[in-house]
């Protein structure tokens, strides 16, 4: 088997871009559907899984822009990774907020983009799954079995009460509309560049 088989070829990245895009609108139109049924767990879960997809697109057109394939072992260690995919979609959100946003805006408060995709990642995990939480707390010398039905947390936070659920599914849900908005403007915008460059040639 060539190198080149075990690679996705740059030109059918485009490809792979406009899907991510896709998808990631079909998960936040899902988001909506259970938050609007009070479902905020599954909510929130699906709103991070798109911001994840609106990573991807954001990685994908990088590669595209240089020209570069993907090997097979890089799409396994980034692409499928979550940590980068919601990284890149939070470094292209934060540009996007600073162009339509006013700067200082009091919803959005500077926080280290790894730090961000942490806190993403373990509320997705809470959101969906039942595990045992082996920290211990002053107050809790023991573990204790965690459940999206009652133990969601949000950077270390409880929400016990539904109110902060619903409002953490909307924070997200926002914020996923948000990265879906700022990657159909990069897309957008590199489709229009491309067109200049061709009508210069």
């Amino acid at each position: 088997m060539n190198d080149f088989s075990m690679s996705i070829p740059y030109k059918e990245l485009d490809e792979g871009i406009k899907l991510s895009i896709r998808n990631a609108e079909r998960l936040i139109k899902d988001a909506e559907i259970l938050y609007d049924n009070g479902c905020y767990p599954s909510a929130s879960f699906l709103a991070i899984v798109a911001l994840e997809e609106e990573g991807k697109a954001f990685m994908l057109l990088k590669r595209l822009l240089d020209h570069t394939n993907i090997p097979k072992k890089q799409w396994d260690d980034k692409f499928k990774n979550h940590k980068p995919k919601l990284i890149a979609a939070q470094e292209t959100i934060c540009k996007y907020r600073k162009l339509r946003i006013k700067v200082g805006s009091k919803r959005w408060k500077q926080v280290h983009l790894t730090d961000l995709a942490k806190i993403f990642l373990e509320h997705k995990d809470d959101c969906l799954y039942v595990d045992w939480d082996f920290k211990t707390r002053r107050t809790q010398i023991t573990g204790k079995w965690k459940s999206p039905l009652k133990d969601v947390t949000f950077g270390g936070f409880p929400l016990i009460d539904k109110n902060k659920r619903r409002k953490t599914a909307k924070d997200l849900i926002y914020e996923a509309k948000l990265g879906l908005e700022a990657s159909q403007s990069v897309v957008e915008e590199k489709n229009e560049n491309s067109d200049n460059h061709n009508s210069k040639i």
